[in-house]
């Protein structure tokens, strides 16, 4: 059942948040089916061998340091591990993350922890009711990813969550919270905007670094979207795109009917666009 794990960086940790509840003293018996539904969430890496030493100060004993069992549940990234006691949870991170990206992160997972602990006084806030229904939130999320062109790993980190919480979406296992509705909505706009420059996804022109350094998608996945940056990239990027295909058009008729074979959109390669001066 051990898979051996530790942070990176350590012992540079920070402990992000911690929950306290009454001590469940038949916590081992549970650990197993926890580890099995974590690891759905990205949790793949085990660990059982690692004390939570427990420094207690009293005015009559002075100093006493318990060693107490302790499970740890870690991330593929192992940037993020969730300690688990009898009677205390700890998220510990060596990730520079803000409380907008955290809460997402670690929320299925203490839920998972309190629904199989029954742990009655952890309350999870009920999520505000979307604005979609699960048929038009599965359309948005096409849409982006169509628009832009990108894999669903690049699609999560443009909308600030894990792989895993887009999967949950589609399946309908979960639904966007205030912050991922506010993002959604932002980037719904921004694939409207881009359809509209052009007829072609973006795809790999999405990483060519533009004017300033960064790329679209490099300003598409900052936690604070600048529109004005993002409508001057998109306009950028879009006029190399549109112009790889009309040349592509262009040498296509130029040959026979029996020499030309129309080229597949998702075969092509825009990366060689990084050679391309861009408009100032």
């Amino acid at each position: 059942m051990t898979e051996h794990g530790k942070l990176k960086h350590a012992p540079l940790v920070l402990v992000a948040a911690q929950v306290n509840y009454p001590p469940v003293e038949d916590i081992e018996t549970h650990i197993p089916a926890i580890q099995t539904r974590i690891k759905e969430q990205g949790y793949p890496y085990f660990d059982d061998n690692q004390p939570l030493q427990e420094i207690t100060v009293t005015q009559g004993e002075g100093v006493r340091v318990n060693d107490t069992k302790q499970w740890c549940f870690i991330n593929k990234k192992k940037t993020i591990s969730i300690a688990l006691t009898k009677n205390m949870l700890a998220v510990n991170t060596v990730d520079d993350m803000t409380f907008r990206t955290f809460l997402p992160e670690i929320e299925n997972v203490i839920t998972i922890i309190a629904d199989e602990l029954s742990l009655e006084k952890y309350n999870t806030p009920e999520p505000l009711p979307s604005p979609y229904t699960p048929d038009e939130l599965k359309d948005i999320l096409t849409k982006i990813q169509a628009a832009f062109g990108v894999s669903t790993r690049d699609l999560a980190d443009i909308l600030r969550v894990q792989r895993q919480t887009i999967y949950a979406w589609n399946r309908e296992e979960n639904v966007p919270n205030e912050q991922n509705i506010a993002r959604l909505q932002e980037l719904d706009r921004k694939a409207d905007d881009w359809n509209k420059l052009s007829s072609y996804p973006a795809k790999s022109a999405i990483k060519v670094k533009l004017s300033g350094g960064k790329s679209l998608l490099d300003l598409l996945t900052d936690e604070l979207i600048d529109h004005n940056k993002i409508t001057k990239a998109m306009s950028d990027v879009a006029g190399l795109v549109n112009d790889y295909f009309e040349r592509l058009n262009q040498r296509g008729a130029g040959m026979s009917k029996s020499q030309s074979k129309p080229l597949p959109v998702s075969e092509y390669d825009l990366l060689a666009l990084e050679s391309v001066a861009l408009p100032e």
